[in-house]
């Protein structure tokens, strides 16, 4: 009976143990979390910084670490209150941001978006669909849309140049952008893609995401970026990147035939030549898993853009010809 009663008194100590440490833990993360988001920064900015903050770290240790130690799922209803007190710091912050300013993308790929790819990661897909509902998932793909729109911004390099940001913005559009091309055009994989690829309205949105990219991915800033921290990421990338100019460009021939001489499909066919022949060197390396993924796309492909293959087939004879002549 005295051993019992000395047992339970050592668990009781141990267990106030561990609440005294993680409570420590907590303030000592917030503290320095605070000091570098919120402090630090423009003051025009630290009032709504001070709350997005509050809700990225109710996201990151109630939320987002338990998910991460299959402690619970993202659709758990366990996790219904903290995401209660999530939402209410995180639309107060919003209140106080520029309504144009890029932190809008940052802290909704932070607070919203990043803990549903906990969940993907631990379902082991790209998809959204695999894990959400088809009403949650069509509204991350609109907000997706609408975040991209952020990066548009001219004086975006100004914008970032005295703010410390907690994530990189190239990780941050990867993110949105794979969400439009993975989740949009899903249906790309099912007998549903003509019809899909002749839906002007959703490939023109497409066309204005992809040429965002590309400006954006071109600012000096950001592409010394890409080459120094996202070289293991270039084939994922591409593969997105094929896959949106295989779209564009899929339905551009259905509609007019050929490839029309304006800037903007010109440059989108030169880059999907580039990111093919990008791709073939992908194909020499000895990743065996990537070139299964690649050998796998390219069979797709076949199927799902015969117009462009064609062209690519007609353009590269006629290519052939002239260097013999």
């Amino acid at each position: 009976m005295i051993l019992i009663k000395y047992i339970g008194k050592l668990i009781k100590k141990f267990l106030i143990f561990i609440l005294i440490v993680f409570i420590i833990i907590n303030i000592t993360s917030y503290i320095s979390s605070y000091v570098e988001l919120v402090k630090n920064i423009p003051k025009k900015y630290q009032e709504a910084r001070f709350d997005l903050n509050n809700a990225y770290f109710v996201s990151i240790y109630y939320e987002q670490i338990p998910m991460a130690l299959h402690l619970v799922d993202y659709n758990s209803k366990i996790l219904t209150p903290i995401r209660t007190l999530k939402r209410y710091f995180y639309k107060k912050g919003l209140e106080n941001l520029p309504h144009n300013s890029i932190e809008n993308a940052v802290w909704y790929y932070l607070i919203n978006l990043y803990p549903i790819s906990i969940e993907l990661k631990k379902k082991n897909t790209d998809r959204l669909s695999k894990v959400l509902s088809k009403t949650f998932t069509q509204n991350i793909i609109e907000e997706s849309y609408e975040n991209i729109k952020f990066f548009t911004k001219d004086d975006l390099e100004k914008e970032i140049k005295n703010k410390k940001l907690p994530e990189s913005l190239i990780t941050i559009f990867l993110a949105f952008y794979s969400v439009v091309i993975e989740d949009d055009f899903y249906l790309l994989q099912s007998e549903n893609i003509q019809k899909t690829i002749r839906n002007d309205k959703k490939i023109e949105k497409l066309t204005e995401v992809y040429l965002t990219k590309l400006a954006f991915f071109n600012k000096k800033i950001f592409k010394d970026d890409l080459e120094k921290h996202y070289k293991s990421s270039k084939p994922y990338i591409n593969a997105l990147d094929i896959k949106a100019t295989s779209i564009i460009l899929e339905n551009i021939l259905l509609k007019h035939g050929s490839i029309p001489e304006t800037k903007e499909y010109q440059l989108i066919y030169k880059k999907h030549l580039e990111l093919l022949n990008e791709r073939e060197i992908y194909k020499k390396t000895k990743n065996y898993n990537l070139i299964k993924v690649i050998e796998n796309e390219i069979q797709k492909e076949e199927i799902n853009y015969p117009n462009l293959k064609q062209l690519i087939i007609n353009n590269t004879n006629k290519l052939e010809i002239k260097i013999l002549n």
